[in-house]
Parts: structure tokens; C-alpha cells; sequence
């Protein structure tokens, strides 16, 4: 069953109903890699979201949070989107799949040796991927087809972009894209639409212009 809603900040809700099912729930941000200034802004700025919040001072306390119930979390970005998932095995622990959304969307961390230990991280990210003849091949392809566009760049940018990004660049993107106007908030499973939006409103997203494609 399809349900929608606008939560009290503006954003859409939209809930695939299905009884018996654990819930997944993400929250889309139309703020992927095209909007960056400087290539790999989007992907690093997806990094610092998960890496460590003010109750969740590291990407590991997080992780051991949402795992003592089960769950899961994780980021990702593309040239649109970028993504944050949280998975909750049963409906009684939402509370805590959407605590730890709220943390990584509006309590994240952007210390300096957070920033420069992700930093290493999208390095060995990029060399990894060098060394992967499909995923090299992909990325090729697509400066190739898309040339001239926005979304010519990979998404984790060049080393030199990533050795360029500093934490002004991560706020001001951070400010720019991740608001309540560029928001949806996707979930399915076993779960009421009226609890799920309950438990969202409680995330205050900074207000925005409302983005329409």
C-alpha cells in the first residue's frame, strides 16, 4: 500500500506499507555529485554524515547503536542523489533507526581530524576503484558520453580535488543542499504512516527553497 504525507518542514513522506516486513527507511537529498564545485564534494560531505555525531562521536558507535537492535545504516551518493539508509528489523525500535538518522542529518561532526581521517578513507576509496577494471572503465565511459555536463565528474572527484576539499567546502555544501526543500524521506515495511511521521517531524531540517525538476 502507497501512502504519502508532507511533513511539518515541507518535505514528502512516502511510505510502501508492508505488513510483516522490517522497515526501511531513507532520506533522498537532490545534492549528488552535479551540484559540486569542486568534484568529490558531494561523496566527501556523505562521508562526514555517517563518520561521527555529538552522541555518536564515531562512524563505530553508531554502527554498534542501530546493531544492538539489528539494524543497519549506511550513505551513498550518485550524480542526483544523496542518500542516507537506516534499516529497523521491528517496528517497536523505529524510534532508534530515526535517532540515528536525525543525528548523522543534524548533528554531524565536521572536526578537523574527523575530516582528514575520511579524507584517508576516499583516497584508498579512489585507489581501490582505480584498480578495478569495470568500475575505471565505467567512469571513463561516462566523462566520455557526458562531457560538458554536470555530471561529467566522478563522484569521488580526482586526488587532487579530494586534497582540495576542506571543512569550509563541507559546510557551505552541507548548507547549501541538505534542507528540508531538497528532501524526501522514503520508507517501506511494517510500520504506520502516522508513527513514521511523528517520529520524522522530530528531525529539524533547515528550511530551503523548495527544488523543483
Amino acid at each position: 500500500e502507497l501512502h504519502h504525507k508532507v511533513l511539518n518542514n515541507g518535505a514528502s513522506l512516502f511510505l510502501f506499507k508492508r505488513k510483516g516486513m522490517p522497515i526501511y527507511l531513507r532520506a533522498v537529498f537532490f545534492a549528488g555529485s552535479r551540484f559540486d564545485t569542486i568534484p568529490g564534494t558531494a561523496h566527501f560531505l556523505e562521508h562526514m554524515l555517517s563518520a561521527g555525531t555529538k552522541k555518536f562521536p564515531s562512524m563505530y558507535l553508531i554502527a554498534d547503536y542501530i546493531q544492538k537492535i539489528g539494524g543497519e545504516f549506511g550513505a551513498s551518493t550518485e550524480p542526483n542523489l544523496l542518500r542516507l539508509n537506516v534499516e529497523i528489523p521491528l517496528k517497536e525500535d523505529l524510534s532508534t533507526g530515526v535517532e540515528v538518522m536525525k543525528e548523522c542529518l543534524t548533528e554531524s561532526l565536521f572536526d578537523l581530524k574527523t575530516i582528514e581521517t575520511e579524507r584517508g578513507a576516499i583516497l584508498s576509496e579512489l585507489k581501490s576503484k582505480k584498480s578495478n577494471p569495470r568500475e575505471y572503465i565505467w567512469d571513463v565511459s561516462r566523462r566520455l558520453s557526458m562531457q560538458g555536463t554536470s555530471v561529467e565528474n566522478s563522484n569521488l572527484g580526482s586526488e587532487d580535488n579530494i586534497k582540495t576539499i576542506n571543512k569550509d567546502e563541507l559546510t557551505h555544501f552541507f548548507k547549501k543542499y541538505i534542507h528540508a526543500g531538497r528532501a524526501t524521506f522514503i520508507a517501506s515495511g511494517d510500520v504506520e504512516m502516522s508513527d513514521l511521521a511523528d517520529q520524522l517531524n522530530t528531525i529539524e531540517l533547515s528550511q530551503g527553497d523548495k527544488f523543483e525538476i
